[in-house]
């Protein structure tokens, strides 16, 4: 899981994984932890 930390145009920016800047990401999906089974 990621903490999102802006988005300006095309570009979303955000810490909590270890990649290179520059890097494609294919999928984002929200996380709201009410509508997670319990135990995630």
């Amino acid at each position: 899981m990621v903490r999102l930390l802006g988005i300006k145009g095309n570009i979303v920016e955000f810490e909590g994984v270890d990649m290179l800047d520059g890097t494609p990401v294919l999928d984002l999906k929200g996380y709201y932890k009410g509508l997670t089974p319990e135990g995630d």
